[in-house]
């Protein structure tokens, strides 16, 4: 098993990564910074190079911040692109990759 990990600086992330190293699981989480969902062809290709047998996908607008879903509101471009864009675009790559999500 090889997974590629999305939003694992979420808590959930953090969590799931030490589960993984406790259960020596190879995974790759990359930065956040790295997923920018109009780039779809540098994801693909990010994915498509460590060659995954499975994406999990936990980024969301929210994590770390209670404050945040009142900030959604004020920057609905951003959460629209976590928490919509983005995931389609993860769902292609997985497509075009034959990788389940």
């Amino acid at each position: 098993m090889k997974l590629f990990l999305v939003g694992a600086n979420s808590p959930t992330g953090r969590g799931l990564i030490e589960i993984l190293r406790k259960n020596k699981i190879r995974f790759l989480a990359p930065a956040d910074k790295n997923f920018d969902p109009d780039n779809g062809a540098a994801i693909t290709k990010m994915v498509a190079e460590f060659e995954p047998t499975q994406l999990v996908n936990m980024a969301d607008f929210i994590s770390r911040n209670h404050s945040a879903l009142k900030r959604a509101e004020s920057s609905a471009r951003r959460c629209e692109r976590i928490n919509a864009l983005l995931p389609a675009t993860l769902a292609g790559t997985c497509n075009q990759l034959n990788i389940p999500m």
